[in-house]
């Protein structure tokens, strides 16, 4: 019963596809108290749910204790899984009865509906929602169809912290009025990082999404100011599909060729779990492609699990997977 369970601090992390969400929960995993327990719930949009492998194959045995992670695949959580999102996150309370709850809606999914839910009359008492922080990758802030598109400003305007992320990979100065003029920001804190590296104190504000004699006001800015030119251009949907492929471990891909098949798509997302010749390694890349892979250690064969979010997927695309094979093995 969840009348057992009360006041679990609990937060969301949204942001965009590729803005570093899963990258942000590890780092808050890997530094969060060793004497509580936190569960993560985590929606991808697509039918092969691998957030949840990634995070547990990068945490190590010492910092995955007192941690559970439950995945919601093939759809938002907003939408029309909600339901789905009710059975899994009540599932998960009751399991894990955790210290914290952090959730990772989908990158094209709608923060304010999953904040509906969490505020909603059953978890009364049981959820102590607090800070939503909200993650958007530097080089989105130049490209019109992020910052003109309805969904990329709801993802904003839940925020109670916007984190500006992936500064290594950019060299772009941020000017704070120009920010906030763009996105019609309200009196929130701006902070700037790199590598997904989240302070854990920025989760411990009250969140704006709840009523207002919850809220606790902080207006703290911790970005440089400087200059950011923002280009002027027409709205665009994000009409993206997704599509799963997936390989049964008897199938051993050839890493110089599926690297380079990999390396010559165009997605906006693209997540992997393949079993190679050189072994089993992880690709969890944006658009950019800023890596090609990170090795496991795995000493058995495992199941390939691709998923990928596009514009346009390629028909004969499994098809040219295949060509990359090396073997197959009983």
């Amino acid at each position: 019963m969840l009348s057992t369970i009360s006041h679990v601090k609990t937060n969301l992390i949204t942001g965009f596809l590729g803005t570093g969400k899963t990258t942000a929960i590890l780092h808050l995993l890997k530094t969060k108290p060793k004497n509580e327990t936190w569960a993560v719930l985590v929606n991808e949009f697509g039918d092969v749910g691998l957030d949840a492998d990634i995070i547990r194959q990068k945490l190590d045995d010492e910092s995955s204790t007192k941690i559970v992670i439950k995945q919601i695949a093939g759809g938002c959580m907003c939408c029309a899984a909600n339901v789905v999102m009710r059975t899994q996150l009540n599932a998960l309370l009751k399991s894990a009865k955790p210290d914290r709850l952090l959730i990772e809606p989908s990158g094209l999914g709608h923060p304010k509906n999953v904040l509906d839910i969490l505020n909603d009359d059953l978890y009364s008492g049981v959820l102590q929602v607090e800070s939503v922080l909200t993650l958007i990758d530097m080089a989105h802030l130049k490209e019109p169809r992020y910052q003109n598109h309805e969904l990329y400003q709801q993802q904003i305007q839940v925020a109670d912290r916007l984190i500006i992320n992936k500064l290594d990979q950019h060299n772009m100065p941020i000017e704070y009025d120009t920010l906030c003029n763009t996105y019609h920001l309200p009196n929130i804190p701006i902070s700037a990082i790199a590598h997904g590296k989240v302070e854990s104190a920025w989760l411990d504000k009250v969140s704006v999404n709840l009523p207002s004699d919850k809220l606790v006001n902080e207006q703290v800015l911790d970005i440089t100011s400087s200059e950011i030119v923002i280009a002027e251009g027409n709205k665009l949907n994000f009409d993206f599909i997704t599509q799963p492929f997936e390989f049964e471990h008897q199938c051993v891909f050839d890493f110089e060729k599926i690297t380079a098949l990999i390396n010559n798509l165009s997605f906006e997302r693209f997540k992997g779990i393949i079993q190679t010749d050189k072994g089993v390694y992880l690709f969890n890349l944006t658009k950019n492609k800023e890596s090609l892979g990170h090795k496991l250690d795995s000493n058995k064969p495992n199941d390939t699990s691709i998923e990928i979010i596009a514009l346009f997927i390629p028909p004969d695309l499994k098809q040219r997977f295949q060509r990359c094979l090396v073997y197959t093995h009983s």
